[in-house]
């Protein structure tokens, strides 16, 4: 394999790894698969899409306007509509397919909007490439295999040493004792669910300023940060990121040998391993209050 595969892998598994981080923040407070997350992961993109065509010149201010729209969005999905259904059904399930919804209409809306072409970013920044030992880098690239491990590293110190990282780690493991405690659970809940829309907004705006943006890419990049957060253990974040540099790696590897239309293949390799084999492993120890990040 090339060095630029392997640049290529590196800088996919690290956006795949902040994506799984982002998942795993909310899945931990919510306890369902939501579904509208691969939404979250390209409005940030269409809003500066927006912003760049009528005219907006200060494209930090619109990328930060966007991803607070993302993260406002799933905090208010969360606290009004999914956790309304879950009051009422006491089920994992129908928030999840109301979720599924929720992600069917906003595809459909972003596509009436903009169309189903891929959007990209007219903008120094996004498309400045560099070439180092004959490998070609882009901001985005760069950014993801720099600073996203710091990112991780830095989300699983604040869980593991911060009041508020060790609320959100108990209410993940047992949130009857929590409740006991005096802890506010509607609160806890919603800045986990914040924090992890907000990373998740982050990951999709830097892999939107990489490759473009449709309206259904989240939902390919969804996949393979779930399988990255399944193969490691959800709330395990040093090992969700090997594990997403691994899938990245595996499908370079698929579609530079066998052919691209494969490389997804993996992804659901994965996801079957970690639903058969992994998964009960990491319910079976948080339930005995063992899971820590």
């Amino acid at each position: 394999m090339s060095p630029q595969y392997i640049v290529n892998a590196m800088a996919a598994g690290s956006l795949c790894a902040l994506l799984a981080v982002g998942f795993s923040l909310v899945f931990m407070a919510s306890r369902f698969f939501d579904f509208s997350l691969a939404t979250v992961i390209v409005v940030p993109a269409y809003v500066l899409a927006f912003g760049v065509r009528i005219g907006a010149e200060q494209g930090l201010l619109c990328a930060l306007f966007a991803i607070g729209v993302a993260t406002l969005l799933t905090v208010a999905l969360q606290d009004r509509l999914y956790a309304s259904i879950i009051s009422r059904f006491r089920s994992s399930w129908a928030p999840a397919l109301s979720s599924l919804g929720v992600y069917t209409t906003l595809c459909g809306m972003l596509s009436l909007i903009f169309g189903d072409d891929v959007v990209s970013f007219p903008m120094e920044w996004s498309s400045t490439v560099y070439v180092i030992g004959g490998s070609h880098f882009t901001n985005a690239q760069m950014v993801a295999i720099v600073c996203v491990p710091l990112a991780i590293l830095l989300v699983a110190v604040i869980l593991k040493l911060s009041r508020i990282g060790k609320v959100i780690r108990g209410l993940a493991s047992n949130e009857d004792l929590a409740v006991a405690t005096g802890v506010s659970v509607c609160r806890v809940r919603s800045i986990a669910i914040g924090a992890g829309a907000l990373v998740v907004s982050m990951s999709g705006f830097l892999a939107a300023c990489d490759l473009g943006v449709t309206p259904h890419l989240g939902f390919g990049l969804l996949l393979n940060a779930v399988a990255a957060a399944l193969l490691a253990g959800v709330g395990r974040f040093a090992r969700t990121y090997f594990a997403a540099l691994l899938i990245a790696g595996l499908q370079q590897w698929t579609a530079v040998t066998v052919g691209m239309e494969w490389s997804d293949a993996v992804t659901f390799a994965v996801l079957i391993l970690g639903l058969a084999v992994i998964a009960p492993r990491f319910q079976r120890e948080t339930q005995a209050g063992l899971a820590a990040p």
